[in-house]
């Protein structure tokens, strides 16, 4: 029941194994926690993740005057103190609020070391917003993590559906196609 065609299967498949023989010759990946932070000290990234770049509007839900003041407010905490900063994002968040929060306290979660927290956020930014790119992408991070290849299937899946693959979620794919 693959979406993909068939074309697509051999060239996973060999994804797979490149990304399975050399697995052992790559160096260790970098911890999820410090590139999460180091997001939050990009200029650039805290524009356009605000809104300030313009928002992909397909796959980036748009946030409004309020919560890009909440996000300014909690800034020097995202990157000084993560679970103040979660502390005080969680309880402005309601159900009508912006995905991007609840993508944001997802990655706060993360850093944390709470993953699980952090998928249940990550779920809720998709469930408001279905096309949310970067929230389907960590949610197969997490899933690959847990080796629910099923549920991280699907979500990379999703992932490419949005023309956001890159080779990591293509090598992910493949290996949880092969699981």
């Amino acid at each position: 029941n693959c979406p993909m065609s068939p074309f697509h299967f051999p060239t996973l498949f060999l994804c797979a194994l490149l990304f399975i023989s050399l697995r052992p010759l790559l160096p260790a990946a970098e911890p999820i926690d410090t590139r999460l932070l180091d997001e939050w000290k990009d200029p650039a990234f805290i524009k356009s993740f605000t809104g300030d770049l313009g928002v992909r509007t397909d796959i980036e839900p748009s946030i409004s005057v309020e919560e890009k003041a909440l996000i300014s407010s909690i800034l020097p905490l995202i990157t000084q103190n993560q679970t103040q900063a979660f502390s005080s994002l969680s309880v402005k968040v309601t159900t009508q609020s912006s995905a991007a929060l609840d993508f944001l306290l997802g990655h706060l979660s993360n850093v944390s070391g709470n993953r699980e927290q952090a998928a249940r956020h990550y779920r809720v930014a998709t469930d408001k917003f279905p096309n949310f790119l970067r929230a389907h992408k960590w949610l197969g991070h997490f899933y690959f993590e847990q080796q629910d290849f099923v549920l991280a299937t699907q979500s990379y899946e999703r992932v490419l559906s949005l023309n956001g693959g890159d080779e990591f979620v293509h090598g992910r794919l493949a290996y949880c196609l092969l699981n």
